[in-house]
């Protein structure tokens, strides 16, 4: 079954928050002692920092970072202290801490900062330092990754998040329809594939803005892309490791899809 007219509009919305909204604010409290004490930075980061969740029942992402030394050890602690071990659980790059009464799943990221010099040495953009369990080093830009969400929002007349729903939700049916794997289309690739599409490509008209965004990524050639902090080359140096043939196969199955 193809999608409608009618579901193109209503794929723009972007799903509740307050499920999302309750998790960051027990997280915050769970961890007030130690934003005092060791001066970490506590902030949203993924879809619903960026404005482009599609459910209200996702989980949410929660950065913990310090402009010192890894935390990851002292913000365990502070999880099990106020929530208990059996809530509490260690990812590979993340602490989660189980959905409460009235909230979501939490992931809490510890990290430390890192600065990204580049050609802007007098100043520099702000990214995170991940430290995985299983080792070595992941290096994210969020914050980056939020300014150019809203920039390019702006840019495309309030229309680029609402089509990142659009493609978020295409994606979700399609899946549904057995014509795509869930696992090779998570929500952070999509919107960095739809963040490369030109402006011009951001019409009115809900349908119409679909189709032409989705068209473009079914037929151009991607070896250009950015993830949308700027810094990262989408297919070469993202730490998400995506490839062109997975992309080619996402976007060949959401026009499909349309």
């Amino acid at each position: 079954m193809v999608s409608t007219r009618r579901e193109h509009t209503a794929w723009t919305a972007m799903a509740a928050d307050a499920l999302a909204r309750a998790a960051v604010a027990s997280v915050r409290t769970a961890l007030t002692d130690l934003e005092r004490r060791e001066s970490v930075e506590i902030f949203l980061e993924g879809s619903y920092a960026n404005g482009t969740n599609v459910r209200d029942d996702d989980d949410v992402d929660i950065v913990v970072m310090s402009k010192a030394a890894d935390v990851r050890e002292i913000v365990t602690a502070a999880l099990i202290d106020y929530y208990g071990a059996a809530a509490v659980h260690l990812r590979e790059k993340c602490v989660a801490v189980d959905g409460q009464s009235g909230s979501v799943t939490a992931n809490v990221v510890p990290c430390v900062q890192y600065l990204h010099r580049g050609s802007r040495a007098d100043d520099p953009i702000e990214g995170i330092a991940i430290d995985p369990r299983g080792g070595g080093r992941i290096i994210s830009y969020p914050l980056e990754h939020i300014r150019n969400g809203h920039a390019k929002n702006a840019l495309c007349a309030g229309r680029y998040k609402e089509t990142v729903r659009q493609v978020k939700r295409l994606r979700d049916r399609v899946v549904e329809q057995g014509a795509l794997d869930r696992s090779i289309a998570p929500g952070f690739l999509l919107e960095c594939m739809t963040y490369n599409a030109p402006a011009t490509r951001f019409v009115a008209d809900d349908s119409e803005r679909l189709s032409s965004v989705v068209l473009w990524l079914k037929t151009t050639e991607k070896s250009h892309f950015r993830s949308c902090d700027g810094i990262h080359r989408l297919f070469q140096t993202d730490p998400g490791q995506f490839d062109f043939a997975t992309a080619q196969t996402i976007a060949d199955a959401l026009w499909d899809g349309l």
